[in-house]
C-alpha cells in the first residue's frame, strides 16, 4: 500500500501564491475581497444597466478601508507594500475593472503633486483631502 505524499492543490490558488504573502498582505487582500463581494458586485451589473456608478460614495468607502493612496509614503497615506497594493487592485478587478481603474491606480496622477515635488501648500492639504474621499484629486 502506497501513499500518496503530494499535497493538494487548491484550483483557487494552483502556484501557491497565498503561502508567499505576509500577514498585512493578506489581511489587506482579505478586507479588500470582503468589501468588494459584499459590496460592490451586488450593484455592479445595475450601474451598468443604469450607465452610472455611484463615484463620491465609492470613493467614501475606499477612503474608509485605507485604499487612496495606499502605496504612497506620507501625508495619512499607509505606505504599503507594492504587494498589498497590487492585492486590493486584484480584488477590486475580480468584480469590476472600472472599479480598479477608479481606486488605487489612479493614486499616481491624483496625488503626484504631493509626491513628486509640488507646492508645499498642495502636499499638505490636498493629498489628504483625496486620501479621505473628500476630493477628487490634488492639483497645482
Amino acid at each position: 500500500m502506497s501513499t500518496n505524499s503530494k499535497a493538494a492543490i487548491d484550483p483557487a490558488d494552483f502556484l501557491n501564491v497565498d503561502g508567499l504573502l505576509d500577514d498585512e498582505e493578506r489581511a489587506v487582500r482579505d478586507v479588500v475581497r470582503n468589501y468588494a463581494q459584499k459590496e460592490l458586485a451586488p450593484q455592479v451589473g445595475s450601474w451598468y444597466e443604469e450607465g452610472t456608478i455611484p463615484a463620491r460614495e465609492l470613493a467614501k468607502d475606499f477612503a474608509a478601508l485605507g485604499l487612496l493612496g495606499m502605496h504612497l509614503q506620507g501625508y495619512g497615506c499607509a505606505g504599503t507594500s507594492a504587494v498589498a497594493y497590487g492585492l486590493a487592485c486584484r480584488e477590486l478587478e475580480a468584480v469590476d475593472s472600472g472599479l480598479r481603474s477608479s481606486c488605487p491606480c489612479r493614486a499616481h496622477w491624483r496625488c503626484s503633486p504631493c509626491t513628486g515635488g509640488g507646492p508645499r501648500s498642495t502636499s499638505r492639504n490636498g493629498c489628504p483631502r483625496w486620501r479621505r474621499g473628500r476630493s477628487s484629486g490634488v492639483s497645482a
